[in-house]
């Protein structure tokens, strides 16, 4: 990569315009930025399992899974 300004946002891969400096579209800019003051990482390569991601979200909210892929009789 050469040491000048960005064409693309470093996020999402966007076309920016000639005058952007972050490297980031107008979408990707709060997104990383919100993952700054959360504390949340950065590197995206890794990321959380979905059942994992919705078991979270269901404990944090209080309240429990009530279908799994098993068939109810």
């Amino acid at each position: 990569m050469s040491a000048g300004i960005r064409t693309e946002c470093a996020g999402c891969g966007a076309r920016l315009h000639a005058n952007n400096l972050t490297g980031l579209c107008a979408e990707c800019k709060p997104i990383a930025r919100n993952r700054r003051l959360t504390g949340q990482p950065t590197d995206t390569t890794n990321p959380i399992p979905y059942r994992r991601a919705i078991t979270t979200i269901t404990d944090l909210l209080g309240g429990r899974i009530i279908h799994t892929e098993e068939q109810l009789a």
